[in-house]
């Protein structure tokens, strides 16, 4: 039993080990650099904040423009929906004038 217990700890070991190897990207600017020079720092933390929102907004328009292409296709359907309706409607307002003044006759 002891054995098998050992043997799951270094699997669980070799797993976590394997986790904490992979690479994490290194900053384009160490935290030396940052001391030395705050100034640059601040506009290089900005700029990536910059960066990001542009990006971020690039992102949303996109998405709203697919929107609004959907949006243009529902209404071009209801139009011809409506385009038919009303010629339906005048249609059946000629009839009931039609049944109405034959009514008259009688």
């Amino acid at each position: 039993m002891k054995k098998s217990i050992s043997k799951i700890m270094v699997k669980q070991t070799k797993s976590i080990e394997n986790i904490t190897s992979m690479a994490i990207p290194k900053s384009p600017v160490s935290y030396k650099e940052f001391v030395k020079n705050p100034i640059t720092a601040m506009l290089f933390m900005a700029i990536s904040g910059l960066t990001y929102f542009v990006w971020d907004m690039k992102q949303v328009a996109n998405k709203q423009d697919d929107r609004i292409v959907m949006l243009e296709q529902e209404m071009k359907s209801a139009i011809e929906e409506i385009k038919t309706l009303r010629e339906d409607n005048g249609s059946l307002r000629a009839e009931l004038n039609t049944r109405k003044e034959l009514s008259k006759f009688k």
